[in-house]
């Protein structure tokens, strides 16, 4: 679930709804120290998310 403010954001930024819903159940948390979370896909991750979906490689 995200505010209307992550919402509107994102798709400024570009960033489609699938990786966002990937970034919510594989992503990996990290405080940058101003107060803000970093959430991205590490190695582990990415792989994990990989074998679970049925998303195609191009």
């Amino acid at each position: 679930m995200q505010t209307h403010h992550a919402k509107r954001r994102a798709q400024q930024r570009g960033i489609p709804p699938l990786i966002d819903q990937l970034l919510d159940l594989y992503g990996h948390d990290e405080y940058d120290g101003n107060g803000k979370v970093v959430i991205y896909l590490n190695k582990s991750a990415a792989r994990i998310a990989e074998t679970r979906t049925a998303i195609v490689k191009a």
